[in-house]
């Protein structure tokens, strides 16, 4: 599973996107293509965020320049994202 895989199975679970690196927020929303466009200009890893209201705060480790079974390198457990990594396979 790619990274823009995953983005579009938490927005379509309605969640939103922050995308963030260095403690600032590059993107925040819920298109997908932008959030990736997002990871993509950053030459590091970057920090994904995932929220909706009533529902835990997650986040995955999204470097871009990796493969895509790669792209996703690590993420909360227990939750959201961990249970669509693994569905989506």
């Amino acid at each position: 599973m790619n990274a823009l895989e995953l983005f579009k199975a938490v927005v379509a679970a309605g969640y939103t996107l922050s995308v963030e690196y260095d403690g600032e927020v590059d993107y925040k929303g819920v298109d997908p293509q932008k959030a990736w466009e997002a990871c993509e200009a950053c030459s590091d890893d970057m920090g994904v965020y995932i929220e909706k209201p009533g529902a835990k705060r997650e986040w995955a480790m999204v470097i871009a320049g990796l493969t895509d079974d790669e792209q996703v390198a690590d993420y909360t457990t227990g939750g959201f994202i961990e249970q669509t990594m693994e569905s989506l396979g």
